[in-house]
């Protein structure tokens, strides 16, 4: 009887450890492909890198680094001409966290809304942009985005950020939990 107790609790902790996209014992990584820009129609697409650590059942922080590349231009002038910048590298860093709403509403509801493995968050970015040129700039940069992820395993899924998050106007890529 012991045994089959011990059997069950463990079986128990274990599915529970598992069954949400997101909690706060998770470390969730982010490799993206960006699409758009904040400042210019001429960015090219860029790559980023994003970790989240769960701090409550619907709260994470964590970090972000990336990379585009500005074609021509990439101010606030006419479409990202005469701003004095040429064809530069550009490396967005800071610091993102996020607000986990759809799981909260599983959580309160107690309904089966397949939080298990859809996660929707409000997600925040504050941080810097390092325009590297012949005059090169650090930026103070700040946004807020929708984040969508899909896990279709425990552990690997896909995600999408649109609205204005870190880099570019929209994300997509691949999503991984630990």
């Amino acid at each position: 009887m012991k045994k089959l107790a011990i059997v069950l609790l463990t079986m128990f902790s274990l599915s529970s450890v598992f069954s949400q996209a997101f909690q706060a014992s998770n470390v969730n990584f982010d490799l993206g492909y960006a699409l758009g820009s904040h400042r210019s129609a001429f960015y090219s697409p860029g790559v980023m890198f994003s970790f989240e650590k769960g701090v409550h059942k619907w709260v994470g922080v964590g970090a972000y680094v990336g990379y585009q590349y500005n074609i021509n231009g990439g101010g606030f002038g006419l479409f990202g001409f005469g701003t004095g910048l040429a064809n530069s590298h550009s490396i967005p860093f800071g610091a993102q966290g996020a607000f986990h709403f759809y799981q909260m509403i599983g959580d309160l509801t107690g309904k089966d809304i397949k939080q298990d493995k859809l996660d929707l968050a409000i997600k925040h970015s504050v941080g810097a942009r390092l325009d590297l040129n012949n005059n090169s700039v650090i930026r103070f940069d700040f946004g807020t985005s929708v984040l969508a992820r899909y896990f279709f395993t425990e552990k690997v899924g896909i995600y999408a950020e649109i609205g204005y998050p870190a880099m570019g106007n929209a994300l997509i890529g691949a999503a991984f939990k630990f």
